[in-house]
């Protein structure tokens, strides 16, 4: 398990390395392992009751630029409602549109994977840390919901152009190139356009930078180029940004951010100390078993005993070296994302807030920086030197190698049953022969020339199982010359497809 050992005037490495076709093959699996978890899922997909408007609002282009910035349950999110009309192009079969979805799921997975190891091998220079991130941060069942579904996917993105943004102010500390910084700042702006959590962008994005401004600080090594803290404003700013563009094109109504009236969640009841007791309540649940699969719901007192132990673990991790920038970075990532969302969320009480992970995905990967910062004082997963061969030469050690392999099995196998059990859970199999029908509804439509306000007329609203009451024919789209016919004949004809 050692790595390069050193004598006086030479180097002689005791750890093979791993044939570099070997180490890209074994890359390109750790990146794909979290659609692993999938695969129950994707065999029944089903669409979820947050789905249907954003499939209403992108089947055309004509309807995507009409809702562009309307808002979904406090979220505007045009990048998204894009990515859903790219998914759809091409006026897929109204029953294999869940197949167009679900891929967008695979999609996002594994760009969050690619941001996340790409970051990870930018700061620590170590291909087996960025691979083990990658295995604990994305083949994981702890924000499942948000890989499973895909208006929850939003998520996904957003953590993933943080991650963008962030390894772009990493690419300028190093290169001193002002586009990268720049780049950085229009991702920072980007974030929040997939999902109110990329609002994280801007604290995440400013730390990282006004860390990398105090290198002495923070053990930053000499060569590498030193921001000024004024250029912490950066994120900042490109956040708020977004912020005043979003409150322009929606009119305001983003400001009122209610969810739907079964959950009475309005954001303007922010309550931070609510949400710190809270956030404090998951944090130790989420971080200690949700993360290896184990979804448990600790009792006050199980709290208090494993709260002040998980407090002593964080302080033991923290790295001492030039890794604790990474690791700044990650704690502020992880504690602002979790007092974020339970200020706000916290009227949905404990019970809901403990599953509704999909919030905590940039949380998440914030835990997985903070844990990655300190691997490397380990002697399996050396930093690589300039000109050493260890982890950030293109390949890995055949220690190293080993190490991720048992990781990624040992991650599978943890959150198998949990993805097998969420999957069981989401499968609708109702929701396919309704789709179909509709399906049928849609051409017969087309064929005598009537709009779904007719078909509505002759057989009622065609709703849609797990859809929350959503008509399915709102996805139709109205002629552009209606043909005019009596109501018996519309029975006549849709009354045996709408059944």
């Amino acid at each position: 398990m050692s790595s390069c050992q050193r004598s006086k005037g030479s180097s002689r490495c005791t750890d093979r390395l791993l044939w570099r076709p070997a180490a890209t093959a074994l890359t390109a699996i750790a990146i794909g392992s979290p659609t692993v978890l999938l695969i129950e899922r994707l065999a029944a997909f089903s669409l979820n009751w947050d789905d249907f408007p954003f499939v209403r609002d992108s089947l055309n282009w004509s309807r995507l630029m009409g809702s562009l910035w309307e808002p979904i349950c406090a979220h505007v999110c045009p990048p998204f409602r894009l990515l859903t009309r790219l998914l759809l192009i091409g006026q897929p079969p109204l029953d294999g549109v869940p197949n167009r979805l679900a891929l967008g799921c695979v999609i996002g997975a594994i760009a969050l994977a690619t941001a996340l190891y790409v970051f990870v091998v930018l700061e620590l220079r170590s291909r087996a840390v960025a691979l083990v991130a990658v295995l604990w941060g994305c083949t994981t069942t702890a924000y499942f919901c948000a890989v499973a579904t895909y208006a929850l996917s939003q998520s996904l993105w957003a953590a993933a152009t943080v991650l963008a943004s962030l390894s772009c102010f990493a690419r300028w500390r190093r290169g001193g190139r002002a586009s990268w910084y720049i780049g950085g700042c229009c991702l920072a702006l980007l974030a929040p356009a997939w999902h109110a959590s990329g609002v994280l962008a801007g604290p995440v994005g400013a730390a990282y930078l006004w860390l990398a401004a105090r290198g002495h600080r923070c053990g930053v090594a000499g060569h590498l180029v030193r921001p000024s803290a004024i250029a912490a404003a950066g994120p900042i700013v490109a956040v708020s940004v977004f912020g005043l563009i979003a409150i322009w094109a929606s009119a305001g109504h983003v400001l009122v951010g209610i969810m739907p009236p079964e959950y009475g969640v309005d954001v303007r009841g922010f309550n931070p100390l609510r949400g710190a007791y809270l956030a404090a309540r998951c944090l130790v649940e989420h971080v200690c078993f949700w993360s290896f699969g184990l979804p448990t719901h600790l009792s006050f007192g199980q709290w208090l005993v494993f709260f002040p132990l998980l407090v002593a673990a964080c302080w033991w991790w923290l790295p001492r070296g030039q890794e604790r920038l990474l690791a700044w970075v990650g704690l502020v990532w992880l504690l602002c994302g979790y007092l974020l969302v339970y200020s706000l969320r916290w009227p949905l009480g404990l019970p809901l807030l403990r599953v509704a992970n999909w919030y905590l995905v940039g949380p998440h990967i914030g835990l997985v920086l903070f844990v990655a910062s300190g691997m490397t004082a380990y002697r399996s997963f050396k930093r690589a030197e300039s000109g050493g061969q260890a982890g950030g030469g293109g390949t890995m050690s055949l220690s190293e190698a080993a190490c991720v392999v048992t990781i990624m099995v040992a991650m599978l196998l943890l959150h198998w049953p949990a993805a097998a059990r969420e999957a069981r859970r989401q499968r609708l199999p109702a929701q396919a022969r309704q789709l179909q029908r509709l399906e049928q509804i849609r051409r017969l439509a087309e064929q005598v020339g009537v709009g779904p306000d007719s078909v509505r007329e002759a057989i009622g609203p065609v709703v849609i199982a797990g859809s929350g009451g959503f008509d399915g024919l709102e996805w139709l789209e109205p002629p552009e010359r209606p043909r005019t016919m009596s109501r018996e004949q519309l029975k006549r004809l849709f009354g045996e497809a709408g059944r």
